[in-house]
């Protein structure tokens, strides 16, 4: 229930326990007291008070140790906050891993299920689990999956502390379960909200949930103003989703929007049977016969549950909190809730029988500096698998197949199939590495590239080749269908792209009728723009085809409008009695819209503030102006400095569009953002702030 104070239609007999923020208050009531009280003036909401429990499952088989811990990710200088039974420390693989204890029960009769005989506790000892009760030990093994550091159970953050907060009541249920309820977990996390600012918290674990809902789901207003106030504060709220195998549904809290929800992943991209899944689920983690601290002081137990994934999803924010700092703002959570998700392997759901949009955690590689970077191509999620079938050659042993796909679900390789005349012949999987896709679609790495040889028999053929679709798409999605034969054409677009104002194609190809070079005419939109003799010299075209020598490449251009087109190489069209043959089309858009770019660096030197980056007006290949902006005072630079790096990452720019800019600054902190102008508007285009000292 929320409100500032206590309103008269509270029985003064009532069990009442207000929240620390002044929000609001938990009492039990009967019926015609909510109905007053929802009649008083100043009352926000009146919500019920959910019960909730730990989210544990039977046992299967799995375990899982972080490759990241091999590159120094330890979790060092963190803490998770894990709020379920409390934590025992006195057991081996949690000792001198409690920072802070807290203990938030609900109120039975004149007191509550705290070490103190009280519902509230602080300090050391606060966090004693309960005993002789099923799940007692469940908060130690949560604890210690996350930041255990041995003997004989290490988490995912060994390097990290917890914070053990003791939320459930000990009073016997049916089935020897301990139970919590929602004003207790808004308590316990009001605390540690008021904790934060002498600790690094980079999650809260809520290994608990109630019974399965829709997703999104709605709570008190005391409780989505704390998991705001946590969120904005970048502190992840990570929950169980819950084991009911609901394959559109997840337990509370894991239903609510801005919480991480996380199911149990079973083997290896395969949910574990007992896991909730929806279209919201946000991440799954190894959730199968996890080993863990129980009790005190020598004892392990494996145990299976969504319970135990979550806190290898909370530690894995510790991790990244030790790599990245902590950030500020709104913003901090989500973009690491993105980067794990980008990451993460693809899973397949058994109770949905489909593709989920939760990937599985892969930590060590969200840690990685190559997946951390972003991109001007956005790549939506849910969108199919894309790519190039860059070539099909002959080959000693059939026709050999090359190229590259990438799903914007995940960075995690793409399935190929390959057909060769409409019959299934290979399955591949598309990590092989290709730098010049990994610096296009940065954020996503460079193993996306595949090659494979196809055994078929002399003549003509047509291959295509698909691309498993990783999320919740349309399954297997073509990426291109080439023909290719032995005495046919052979050849690749190489590149096409529209920029500024112009459409280039440039690549190589051969007519195995003859040694010369071809002739070949670049069509866009069923019109001849440009003509001429494939005769430019590609030493890696002659490697492999000897009897034909290298001089079988081309490089066109013809001015285009903005938007798409279709453009298309044609071959042999200007000979006389030939028949033309086109060797591959594209879709390709011309650049258009605001300036993007990216800043490097901005870094406080004695007497001055050094920034540089690039910026690009997609209209133009000519370079523009930046805006330099010091506690609100800007000056513009031309950003014309070579950089190397844009001719492959953007190509049909050039590469006069980088910048150095070096501005006089008084000592002291400065607030310094960069903007790009517009060519044709000259309105600026944002592209980073941020904080510098300067001596």
């Amino acid at each position: 229930m929320s409100g500032a104070t206590t309103p008269s239609s509270v029985a003064p007999d009532s069990e009442l326990v207000p929240f620390a923020s002044g929000s609001g208050f938990a009492a039990t009531l009967d019926a015609a007291q909510i109905a007053a009280l929802r009649a008083t003036p100043g009352v926000l909401a009146v919500t019920p008070n959910r019960v909730l429990e730990p989210a544990a499952a039977p046992q299967l088989e799995q375990t899982l140790t972080p490759a990241a811990w091999a590159e120094g990710w330890r979790g060092e200088g963190q803490t998770v906050a894990v709020i379920d039974t409390g934590a025992d420390g006195t057991n081996a693989n949690l000792a001198g891993k409690i920072a802070a204890e807290a203990c938030f029960t609900p109120a039975r009769g004149a007191g509550g299920d705290c070490p103190n005989g009280t519902t509230t506790q602080l300090g050391p000892g606060a966090a004693v689990p309960c005993t002789g009760r099923a799940d007692c030990s469940h908060g130690t093994h949560v604890a210690s999956t996350a930041v255990g550091a041995g003997p004989a159970v290490f988490g995912t953050a060994p390097g990290a502390l917890a914070i053990a907060v003791q939320v459930f009541t000990s009073v016997k249920q049916a089935d020897d379960r301990v139970i919590t309820d929602e004003a207790s977990l808004v308590r316990a996390l009001e605390w540690v909200d008021a904790t934060r600012a002498t600790t690094s918290i980079a999650a809260v674990n809520l290994s608990l949930g109630g019974p399965p809902v829709a997703t999104p789901c709605s709570a008190s207003p005391a409780l989505l103003a704390v998991i705001d106030r946590l969120t904005t504060a970048g502190i992840a709220i990570v929950a169980s989703a819950g084991n009911d195998s609901s394959a559109t549904m997840l337990s509370f809290p894991a239903c609510l929007v801005g919480v991480v929800s996380v199911g149990a992943e079973g083997s290896p991209g395969r949910t574990a049977s007992f896991t909730n899944v929806s279209s919201d689920l946000t991440l799954f983690a190894p959730g199968e016969s996890i080993e863990g601290a129980w009790s005190a002081p020598c004892c392990t137990k494996v145990v299976s549950g969504t319970s135990f994934a979550a806190p290898q999803v909370s530690a894995a924010f510790a991790l990244l909190r030790q790599e990245l700092g902590p950030g500020s703002g709104p913003g901090v959570v989500a973009s690491r809730v993105a980067l794990l998700r980008r990451t993460g392997d693809p899973v397949y759901s058994l109770t949905a029988g489909a593709w989920t949009r939760a990937t599985a955690l892969r930590v060590e590689r969200a840690l990685d500096p190559q997946f951390q970077a972003t991109s001007p191509v956005v790549l939506a999620r849910d969108s199919p698998p894309f790519g190039s079938v860059d070539a099909v050659t002959l080959d000693p042993r059939g026709l050999r197949v090359n190229g590259w796909a990438l799903d914007g679900d995940t960075a995690a390789p793409v399935t190929m199939h390959l057909y060769v005349d409409g019959v299934f012949s290979a399955s591949t999987r598309a990590l092989a590495t290709r730098p010049d896709v990994g610096a296009v679609y940065r954020g996503y790495g460079a193993a996306h590239g595949f090659d494979v040889v196809l055994g078929v028999a002399p003549g003509d053929h047509e291959v295509c080749v698909y691309g498993l679709d990783l999320g919740a798409g349309p399954g297997n999605v073509l990426i291109a269908c080439r023909r290719s034969t032995s005495g046919g054409l052979l050849g690749a677009i190489d590149a096409s792209f529209g920029a500024a104002g112009t459409i280039t194609a440039s690549g190589w190809v051969i007519d195995a009728t003859r040694v010369v070079p071809s002739v070949v005419q670049l069509v866009v939109d069923d019109v001849v723009v440009a003509q001429q003799v494939s005769g430019a010299s590609r030493a890696d075209v002659g490697a492999v085809f000897v009897a034909y020598g290298p001089d079988h490449g081309f490089a066109m251009s013809a001015a285009a409008a903005p938007g798409p087109h279709r453009v298309c190489i044609v071959v042999g069209a200007a000979l006389v009695g030939a028949a033309p043959r086109t060797l591959g089309c594209r879709e390709v858009t011309v650049g258009t819209g605001p300036p993007f770019g990216i800043v490097d660096s901005t870094v406080g030197d004695v007497g001055r503030v050094i920034t540089q980056g690039w910026a690009i007006d997609p209209d133009s290949a000519d370079p523009i102006d930046v805006l330099v902006d010091i506690d609100g005072v800007a000056v513009s630079h031309l950003a014309n400095v070579v950089r190397l790096d844009l001719i492959s990452a953007i190509p049909g720019y050039g590469s006069r569009h980088g910048f150095r800019v070096d501005v006089a600054a008084a000592p002291g902190a400065h607030r310094v953002c960069v903007s790009a102008l517009d060519n044709v508007t000259q309105l600026a285009m944002l592209l980073g702030c941020t904080q510098v000292d300067v001596n």
